[in-house]
């Protein structure tokens, strides 16, 4: 039978069983009061970097006596059926938040499908996502294919970060709890005190197929940023290279927070780079982006007037202005974060 004939979570397991690109190499020390982070990211997005190092706030938080065992997305596979014998049913399993169920980015989608296929007897915790299937004959097979995984496993908790992501997976997985909850990066804190605020203005801006700023609009973005007189500080949130766990990711993400604290704006379309603003208190004019992940999570984040969305280039001025003269307003998320804490627990509040 030829590869693309079987499953994906399949073609996920035969791709990487056998990897040994990253330096984890030891399953040990389990107990009940283990908890598995199955698909930790070890890519250079420091936005999905913010994610993990949020999942491990989340477990000292609700479940200070246990410990977490991270193992990069990567590596699961050739750990699993160690897993299978060894971890006691009652631990529970952990599948990274972000923006990549669905069929955009597959690998990611395949793996997370293996996790849930082969831990039927453990609970699992999807974190927030952004539900993402294109609307094509392929992306709607991709997602009955996730439909079939999904709803075979009893115990799956789908976190949807954006009221439209919460509404298709409800639509989707009736068989599953769905809740809706902020992205898990939103649970971070940042108290540098080494950040002094420049005349800088920082830049974030996409060039790949989340774009959704035409051309002609970032032209008119730019040509009003460097009328302005101000330094202008590129900002990247991607990194080409290096691979990250749980040594290097906290110093890279506090890192990039630092940058982003330093600047009096940052005008950005990526969804992490706004929360990141939102995080250090920084002036933020934020675009969305092609799945409108950007303007779903912004609904949580509307209340602080320094973090302003752009309908488009022509709003933006309007924006710059909101944004640098509001000041700064917190909203306590802790209450959604506890939902799926109870959920673990066994506390289950059902669908939202």
């Amino acid at each position: 039978m030829h590869i693309r004939c079987l499953p994906m979570w399949m073609r996920y397991y035969i791709k990487f069983r056998r990897s040994f690109t990253h330096p984890f190499n030891t399953i040990s020390g389990i107990t009940e009061k283990t908890i598995i982070f199955a698909d930790a990211p070890d890519y250079g997005n420091l936005g999905d970097q913010a994610i993990a190092l949020a999942v491990h706030k989340f477990a000292e938080i609700y479940f200070p006596d246990h410990k977490i065992l991270e193992i990069p997305m990567e590596q699961f596979a050739k750990y699993a059926h160690i897993l299978k014998k060894t971890l006691p049913d009652k631990c529970p399993v952990f599948l990274t938040g972000g923006g990549n169920m669905g069929d955009r980015y597959p690998i990611y989608e395949a793996a997370r499908r293996y996790v849930i296929s082969q831990f039927s007897n453990h609970k699992i915790v999807v974190f927030p996502q952004t539900y993402d299937y294109a609307s094509d004959l392929a992306g709607c097979l991709f997602s009955l294919g996730a439909k079939q995984v999904y709803s075979a496993h009893p115990r799956l908790l789908l976190c949807a970060r954006e009221k439209e992501s919460y509404r298709k997976m409800s639509n989707m997985y009736t068989h599953n709890t769905c809740i809706l909850c902020p992205d898990t990066a939103l649970m971070l804190d940042f108290k540098s005190t080494q950040v002094h605020r420049r005349n800088t203005i920082g830049i974030c801006l996409r060039d790949d197929s989340e774009q959704a700023l035409s051309t002609a609009d970032r032209s008119i973005v730019e040509e009003y940023i460097s009328k302005s007189g101000e330094k202008i500080c590129r900002i990247e949130t991607c990194q080409q290279s290096g691979l990250y766990n749980v040594e290097n990711r906290e110093q890279a993400v506090n890192s990039l927070l630092e940058k982003v604290a330093s600047c009096r704006l940052l005008v950005t379309d990526r969804l992490h780079a706004m929360i990141f603003a939102y995080i250090t208190h920084t002036p933020c004019v934020a675009f969305d982006n092609s799945n409108k992940k950007v303007r779903g999570v912004y609904e949580w984040l509307k209340n602080d007037q320094q973090i302003q969305l752009a309908q488009s280039a022509d709003d933006f001025a309007r924006a710059v202005r909101l944004a640098l003269a509001a000041g700064c307003t917190r909203t306590d998320f802790s209450e959604h974060f506890a939902r799926i804490s109870d959920w673990i627990k066994g506390e289950n509040h059902g669908t939202d």
